[in-house]
């Protein structure tokens, strides 16, 4: 978890990141698994499931604008705590639902929590870095993040398959304890290093984004194709009641790990470095290789 060369200090940038980015891709992917299964057993249909997930991706576009404000105005380190405390409550919540109403308060709670963290984390580290003195390390620290972050999400499904098969309600349990280990992180390990020099009001740090959508437009392309993936987003559970009806709940942990590859392989060569992308040839390619996961 330690970036090459750097201070073995707990409160060094590119380790608490790397340690946070572990730990929250390992809490968040515990019930990948058990998701569907277990809303199934409290009686809701595949029809339930789909609209839960609508309300759940229409709440993060809801609250992204207001949280995005508050984490360049206020502190993106807020938006990251706040966000990890939303997860936590929003787990161990749906740990003890009845029926489709507390599912629904569940995944509001979590639409909250990933608006909170959404770009903020990834501002942290990149001006934590330059703050320091280590902004050439960026791409660096980065794409080992995103490894480790990688690696929690394919032990959390594996895991969390184990764990659902026997109780799912546990796997939401560990979720939440893991959640909680996430919000530790970023209180105790990560400083405000990654804070802006010159801070700027909500209301300018809105006014400064839509100028920036209106002189690059592809930027507005990719803000309009991640509010499409909403429609990706209630399809993409079926997978898990389709084949625990086949090869049983503890089996799905081996299915989610080349299914979490071929999707992790898109980010791994749009970071790599031998590996350079021109416009809409390497879109294409990135998203092909993350769609063959489906």
């Amino acid at each position: 978890l330690f970036s090459k060369g750097s201070a073995m200090s707990a409160t060094h940038p590119a380790r608490a990141y790397n340690l946070f980015e572990f730990v929250k891709g390992l809490a968040l992917s515990i019930t990948n698994t058990v998701y569907v299964p277990y809303l199934v057993t409290l009686g809701l249909s595949y029809a339930d499931v789909a609209r839960l997930n609508a309300f759940f991706w229409g709440m993060i576009v809801v609250a992204e604008l207001p949280t995005g404000m508050w984490a360049d105005g206020k502190s993106r380190l807020w938006s990251i705590r706040v966000g990890m405390a939303f997860a936590t409550v929003s787990a161990f919540a749906y740990a003890f639902v009845q029926g489709f109403w507390g599912a629904l308060i569940c995944e509001l709670l979590m639409g909250i929590a990933f608006a909170f963290l959404s770009g903020a984390q990834q501002a942290w580290i990149v001006d934590a870095l330059d703050h320091i003195g280590e902004g050439h390390r960026r791409r660096a620290v980065v794409g080992r993040s995103a490894m480790l972050r990688g690696l929690g999400v394919i032990v959390g499904g594996l895991a969390g398959a184990f764990i659902g098969a026997h109780n799912p309600r546990l796997a939401w349990i560990a979720e939440g304890v893991f959640s909680l280990c996430g919000l530790a992180v970023a209180w105790f390990c990560m400083r405000d290093q990654g804070e802006p020099l010159h801070r700027v009001s909500e209301k300018e740090a809105l006014h400064k984004s839509i100028a920036l959508l209106r002189l690059h437009p592809g930027l507005t392309w990719a803000v309009a194709a991640a509010m499409l993936y909403g429609l990706v987003l209630p399809f993409n559970h079926y997978w898990t009641p389709f084949f625990a009806a086949r090869i049983g709940q503890t089996a799905l942990g081996y299915l989610w790990v080349p299914m979490y590859l071929a999707l992790a392989s898109a980010g791994a060569l749009v970071r790599s470095e031998r590996v350079v992308f021109h416009g809409v040839s390497g879109v294409t390619l990135a998203l092909f290789l993350a769609g063959s996961s489906l």
